[in-house]
C-alpha cells in the first residue's frame, strides 16, 4: 500500500497477483511448461504466447479492440436484466418471482447469474434478449430431427402431450415455433427462429402432441451438461426421398441449422450438430427395396451435412442417429401372413456398415395409438432412449444401442452364440413387457429353434440359441417379422423379449430399457 492508502499491486490466497487492470497467475503445469508467459484479455482469449527460448508466438492483437465502453451498459432492476445502448433499452429478462443478477456486457452478448433453476447458474443473452441460453459448458448442442409423422408425434387419435412444463428452463430450449413443425400440414413462419424458448410440447405450431423431440433434449442435457437446442422437420406420410433436398421439409430444416449456427455464434457458444432420423412408414408401403433406402439414408445425412458445413463454414462429419421403424403394417398384404420388415433391416444394415450413422433405438416395446403412430407416453420414452444413446455418444464417442456385434456371431454344432453391444447392466428376456412371439423373437433359416438363452451384462452380454441338431443355419433375424393386419407394439406386432436393464424411469412414467434392434444376418 502507499502511504495514501492506494493499493499498489493484490496477492491472493491462490497465488495470483493483481496490479491494476493486470491479473498474473503462475502455474507449474505441464502442459504451459514450454511457455513463460500467456497474454489473455479480458474475456479470457489468448491474443499472445511467450515461449520459454523467447520466441513470441502473436495469436491476436497486442491490445484487444474490444472496448468496454462500447458495450452496451447492463444492470439488474428488481430482480431483472436490462441493457441500455444510448437512449434505447431493452428489458432482457421478464421473469417473476426470479433473482437475475450480476450482469457483465461483452460484445456481441452478456451474461448474468440467475436462479431460475433454483440454484444460481450462468446464463448469456443477446443484447435484443431474443437468444437466451444456460452458458453451461459453452456449447450449443443441435439436434436436427428429421422424418415423417413419428417425428413431430403424428396420430389419427387426439392426444394430450407429456410435456407441459419446460424442465431445465434455458437449458433446453426450442425456437418459437416450438420443439416440431410438421410440413405435410404446417408452413413455417421465419420469423418465430429469431427467438428461443424454454421447450415444451405444448406450444408453437403444433401445440396439441407429445413429439420425441422434448424428451431427447432432456436426456442429451442430463448426460452431457450441454445446452441443447431442438428443431424437429418432419412431414407425415412422406417417402425420404421427399424430405431431402429440395423439399419443403430440408428447406425448413436448413433454415432453422442456420438460425441455430446463428444463435451459437452470437451468444459465443460453440455448435455441435447432431442428426436424428425417425423414418421408414411410407417407403415400407412403396416397396422400397432394402438396398435403396440404405443409399438414401446416406444421402440425406450427406445433404445435411453439406447444409452445416456451409453455415458454419468449417468442414466436419456429421453423425445421425436412427429412431429403427419397428412395424410391419405400413407393408399392407392378406390378413394373417408373415410380413418383413425391410425398412428397418434397411436401417440396422446401414449403421452396421455406416461409421457416420447409428441406431438409437427400436420402437416394438413403445404404446401405439394406432396402427402406425405412437402413444403421447410412447412418443416421450422414445425421446428418452434415444437422447440416452446421443448423449452417451457425445461423451465418449463409443454408445451405441442395443445391438448385436455380427463378427462375433459363431455357430458351432447345436449353438449359435451372439455377443451384443450397447448393454447397460444385465441382459434379460421379458415377457411381461413384451410377449412373447416365439422363440422370444428369433427366427432362423435352414434351421430349427430349440431355446434361447442369454447371460452376461455390458459387454459381456450374449444370446445363445441352441438348435434342435447341427443342422447349419443360414440367417438369424430378429423381430423383423410380423403378421398382417395386426397392431404394432408389444402385444401383437412384430417385436421380440430381449432388452438391456438401463435404469431410469421416463416423465411418460415407463422403463428407459434398450430393446434389441430389429435386424437379419447372414450367417
Amino acid at each position: 500500500m502507499r502511504a495514501t492508502g492506494e493499493e499498489i499491486f493484490n496477492i491472493s490466497a491462490l497465488g495470483n497477483l493483481t496490479h491494476g487492470s493486470l491479473t498474473t497467475w503462475f502455474a507449474d503445469d505441464d502442459s504451459v511448461s514450454d511457455y513463460a508467459e500467456i497474454h489473455m484479455d479480458g474475456q479470457g482469449r489468448i491474443f499472445r504466447r511467450v515461449r520459454t527460448d523467447g520466441t513470441v508466438e502473436q495469436v491476436g492483437d497486442d491490445t484487444p479492440d474490444d472496448d468496454a465502453s462500447e458495450f452496451p451498459m447492463v444492470a439488474s432492476v428488481d430482480g431483472n436484466i436490462i441493457a441500455v445502448d444510448g437512449s434505447d433499452a431493452t428489458q432482457i429478462t421478464n421473469d417473476s418471482g426470479v433473482s437475475n443478477i450480476a450482469p457483465v456486457a461483452y460484445a456481441e452478448f452478456l451474461r448474468y447469474l440467475s436462479n431460475i433453476s433454483g440454484n444460481y447458474l450462468t446464463y448469456r443473452s443477446t443484447y435484443d434478449g431474443n437468444y437466451r441460453a444456460r452458458e453451461s459448458l459453452r456449447f450449443l448442442v443441435h439436434l436436427i430431427i428429421t422424418g415423417q409423422s413419428l417425428a413431430p408425434g403424428g396420430s389419427t387419435q387426439t392426444q394430450s402431450p407429456v410435456t407441459t412444463t419446460a424442465q431445465a428452463d434455458y437449458g433446453i430450449l426450442a425456437f418459437e415455433t416450438g420443439p416440431k413443425v410438421d410440413f405435410k400440414y404446417d408452413t413455417l413462419n421465419e420469423a418465430l427462429l429469431e427467438s428461443v424458448i424454454p421447450c415444451r410440447e405444448n406450444v408453437g405450431t403444433r401445440p396439441g402432441q407429445e413429439s420425441p423431440s422434448s424428451g431427447m433434449a432432456w436426456q442429451v442435457h442430463q448426460m452431457t451438461g450441454n445446452t441443447v437446442l431442438v428443431s424437429t422437420a418432419g412431414s407425415s406420410g412422406t417417402a425420404i426421398a421427399d424430405i431431402s433436398s429440395g423439399s419443403a421439409t430440408f428447406t425448413g430444416a436448413t433454415k432453422m441449422i442456420q438460425s441455430a449456427v446463428a444463435m451459437a455464434e452470437k451468444l459465443g457458444m460453440q455448435y455441435v450438430p447432431v442428426m436424428v432420423l425417425i423414418h421408414g412408414n411410407q417407403n415400407a408401403a412403396a416397396g422400397t427395396s432394402i438396398s435403396s433406402y440404405r443409399t438414401a439414408m446416406e444421402t440425406l445425412r450427406a445433404q445435411y451435412e453439406s447444409v452445416i458445413n456451409a453455415a458454419t463454414g468449417k468442414s466436419q462429419s456429421l453423425h445421425m442417429f436412427v429412431g429403427q421403424l419397428s412395424n410391419t403394417i405400413p407393408y399392407g398384404g392378406t390378413a394373417g401372413s408373415t410380413k418383413t420388415n425391410n425398412i428397418g433391416i434397411a436401417q440396422y444394415q446401414e449403421a452396421r456398415d455406416n461409421a457416420l450413422i447409428h441406431l438409437a433405438s427400436a420402437q416394438y416395446a413403445r404404446p401405439y395409438s394406432d396402427g402406425e403412430h405412437l402413444t403421447s407416453a410412447g412418443y416421450r420414452t422414445e425421446g428418452e432412449v434415444i437422447g440416452a444413446v446421443v448423449g452417451g455418444w457425445l461423451n465418449d464417442n463409443t454408445k451405441s444401442a442395443l445391438v448385436p456385434i455380427e463378427s462375433g456371431v459363431v455357430q458351432s454344432g447345436t449353438t449359435i452364440t451372439i455377443p451384443v453391444a450397447g448393454c447397460v447392466g444385465d441382459l434379460v428376456i421379458d415377457t411381461s413387457r413384451v410377449t412373447d412371439p416365439g422363440n422370444y423373437g428369433f427366427v432362423l433359416t435352414g434351421a430349427t429353434i430349440a431355446s434361447v438363452a442369454v447371460s452376461g451384462s455390458g459387454s459381456a452380454a450374449k444370446i445363445v440359441i441352441t438348435k434342435t441338431d447341427s443342422t447349419t443355419a443360414t440367417a438369424i433375424s430378429y423381430a423383423s417379422q410380423g403378421i398382417a393386419g395386426q397392431n404394432p407394439g408389444p402385444v401383437t406386432g412384430s417385436r421380440g423379449c430381449i432388452r438391456d436393464s438401463q435404469t431410469g424411469t421416463s416423465l411418460s412414467g415407463l422403463p428407459l430399457y434398450n430393446d434389441l434392434c430389429v435386424f437379419s444376418i447372414q450367417l
